[in-house]
């Protein structure tokens, strides 16, 4: 069955019988036959979606839907049957049907859906905590000198889900559907993650992970998955996250292991307004990460202001203020780069740094960019 125009469109009852079809080959099928369904969903969404109709792009996300619960079994099986390569095939999957917004929801500008949150259904994409023969459990349970690359690609996949959400805020997803808040999303999240904050024991356990995940992103951009990508930067977000329970030197050990450098390397691929647009979700998870690992540095003692200072960080906020203006449409950003890419950056340099540099932001922000400092103030 084909989504693409060149043919009868399928009914919604053919959508949903090929779902169940692909259901039953989750369930019961090979590994060959499994990718093949793999394979199959992927380009039936990617076509549906490029279409840009609407016609199209409602089928998709019913065939999408129909894909959710099997998907998230399937993240929950042993190992021996879903082994770690699949387990990452499987979650990527997940991962771009929601970056493509494809999973049913009303938020189809927003790369995500309000869906995924609702009780019950939104709890699927945690299925893969609970067996403790699965892949994802497997790789936690090792000790932390027996982690490997693959290893840091795992654990990458497993975050790609999270990023699509960050780029607009979880707020105004749920905001479409409030019988879940956000913060009971990102409890219920924290809670169950074992390699978040105090559910690792110690809580500094995966910081031989995170130097690996680094590793990852010093290599190539373009050999990774896009979706490896952006699962990495967000484990730089969130493993490092004090407001989780991670210790301060697990950022401090980021940052003295290069993530700036790595950081400025992935940055400089894109343009301002790119660094910033919803559809690079990537970036997104690099300030992210950004704030995550200079906040824990900060708290372990380095002083950051001045290597900041040294590559540039003040013309790199000001480039996503003045890109913010130039691009004028705030709902076509993501927020969370525009607030942590400008406003973090800002307020590090000026209140964390001496007086000098704090008078050197102002006089910068009052001869290049009093105008867009303004539009983000009048386009919160």
């Amino acid at each position: 069955m084909s989504l693409s125009e060149a043919e009868p469109p399928p009914s919604m009852e053919a959508v949903a019988a090929e779902g169940a079809r692909l259901a039953r080959v989750w369930a019961d099928g090979t590994a060959v036959e499994r990718e093949a369904a793999y394979r199959y969903v992927e380009s039936a969404v990617r076509e549906a979606v490029a279409s840009g109709g609407d016609a199209q792009h409602g089928r998709a996300a019913a065939l999408a839907a129909a894909c959710v619960a099997p998907l998230s079994e399937l993240s929950a099986a042993d190992s021996a049957r879903v082994d770690a390569t699949e387990w990452r095939r499987v979650i990527l999957l997940v991962g771009e049907l929601v970056a493509l917004d494809a999973i049913p929801g009303v938020n189809r500008d927003g790369y995500v859906s309000a869906e995924l949150y609702r009780p019950g259904e939104w709890m699927a994409l945690f299925r893969c905590h609970e067996n403790p023969r699965g892949a994802f459990a497997e790789l936690v349970a090792k000790e932390p000198g027996a982690w490997t690359r693959d290893d840091a690609l795992t654990v990458a996949a497993y975050l790609s889900r999270f990023v699509p959400s960050c780029v607009v805020g979880v707020t105004p997803i749920l905001a479409k559907d409030d019988t879940v808040s956000e913060v009971a999303f990102i409890e219920a999240w924290v809670a169950q993650c074992p390699i978040l904050g105090l559910n690792a024991s110690p809580s500094d356990r995966f910081l031989p992970l995170m130097l690996l995940v680094l590793e990852l992103l010093r290599e190539p951009r373009e050999s990774l998955p896009s979706g490896i990508v952006c699962g990495a930067w967000h484990c730089l977000c969130w493993m490092p996250m004090l407001g989780v329970g991670a210790p301060p030197t697990v950022a401090k050990a980021l940052w003295e292991a290069g993530f700036v450098e790595v950081f400025l390397a992935h940055l400089h691929a894109f343009s301002p307004e790119e660094q910033i647009g919803r559809t690079h979700i990537a970036t997104t998870s690099m300030f992210c990460a950004l704030k995550d690992v200079v906040q824990g540095a900060q708290a372990a003692g380095v002083d950051v202001v001045r290597p900041l200072l040294d590559v540039g960080a003040i013309d790199i906020a000001l480039s996503t203020l003045t890109a913010y203006q130039s691009v004028g449409d705030a709902e076509a950003v993501s927020v969370t780069a525009v607030a942590w890419g400008t406003l973090l950056l800002l307020e590090t340099l000026a209140f964390r740094g001496s007086a000098a540099v704090a008078k050197e932001i102002v006089e910068k922000l009052r001869a290049e960019s009093r105008s867009t400092f303004m539009y983000l103030l009048d386009h919160p």
